[in-house]
């Protein structure tokens, strides 16, 4: 049987590399060369890979879906016919393996992003099927591209695909913030899905950002830190937090502040838990955060006099 000599039993020499095709009958019915080809320019069948200390020297381990669209089987079997042609097949299963190839076969462009929501669901979807097959470097490289993946999902706002805070999380944006909330001035969670940056005071933001507490508009504990996300079952995705009242304030979006930025209690009972929890911002605020939240609690305290509240 031919093929391309292969460090794996599993597959055979072909053309050039000692098979019984020939390299131009090998090529015209598999793809030689390039990156997203299992057989190089040479028509040898590349060894299958989980990083790059599995390969041989002077090349590196590279999973083809990070560039366009390639599903493959493990091994691939070629030979040739009576007639001249190459007639090859494969194992009978799918490779989430990457494939050792020497660097000038890897495009600059390591990870190429489709534009439509279709391309994308499939090629984040063959780039979740390496998981537990690789590692190390390669591993690294499929983070890094799944992440721009997943921003473009939620660029063109795909429906049932994007991923919460850029693919941080393992749950859809829609079925986390469903379950969380997303965005608004309340929220522990930003538009995308991502938990917001704790402040002392605007400074401690980025542009176009405030540092705001929620307790101004709404009665309210949030937690310090969100300890991760998870999807249960299909719709779902719930968040686990510390078990504390976090005193910081969030770096919200300017468009997000409220214009009435002091919501007072409706009724003592209310007002009272305000005034305990701007009290508890207060200790640690800074310039305009601890100016607003003094503003509010005067309003606070002015409303449970008016209410005479105990």
């Amino acid at each position: 049987m031919g093929g391309c000599s292969s460090s794996e039993p599993e597959d055979t020499p072909a053309g050039a590399c000692g098979g019984s095709c020939t390299l131009e009958s090998l090529c015209a019915v598999q793809r030689c060369g390039g990156a997203a080809a299992k057989f190089d320019a040479d028509g040898c069948s590349r060894s299958n890979c989980d990083n790059s200390d599995r390969c041989e020297p002077g090349r590196v381990c590279f999973v083809p879906s990070l560039v366009e669209s390639f599903q493959r089987p493990t091994g691939v079997f070629c030979e040739a016919r009576p007639d001249g042609s190459c007639g090859c097949g494969g194992t009978l299963d799918g490779a989430g393996t990457g494939l050792c190839m020497l660097p000038s076969d890897i495009p600059e462009e390591t990870c190429v992003v489709p534009n439509d929501c279709k391309s994308l669901a499939q090629r984040v979807d063959e780039l979740a099927y390496t998981e537990g097959w690789v590692n190390g470097d390669t591993q690294q490289r499929v983070e890094d591209c799944q992440l721009k993946m997943y921003a473009k999902q939620q660029e063109l706002a795909c429906p049932h695909t994007a991923r919460a805070c850029d693919g941080a999380f393992p749950c859809l944006l829609k079925d986390l913030c469903n379950t969380e909330g997303c965005g608004g001035a309340t929220s522990r969670l930003d538009a995308n899905g991502c938990p917001r940056t704790l402040c002392e005071e605007s400074a401690d933001c980025g542009a176009g950002q405030v540092c705001f507490v929620p307790t101004l508009v709404e009665p309210s504990c949030f937690p310090t830190g969100i300890e991760g996300c998870s999807s249960d079952s299909e719709g779902s995705c719930n968040c686990s937090v510390t078990a504390d009242c976090s005193s910081a304030g969030l770096c919200i979006e300017q468009a997000d502040v409220p214009t009435e930025d002091c919501v007072l209690g409706a009724d003592c009972a209310a007002l009272d838990l305000q005034a305990e929890s701007l009290g508890h911002s207060l200790v640690s605020a800074k310039s305009d955060l601890k100016l607003r939240l003094e503003m509010c609690a005067e309003q606070v305290r002015q409303q449970q006099q008016a209410l005479s509240c105990p």
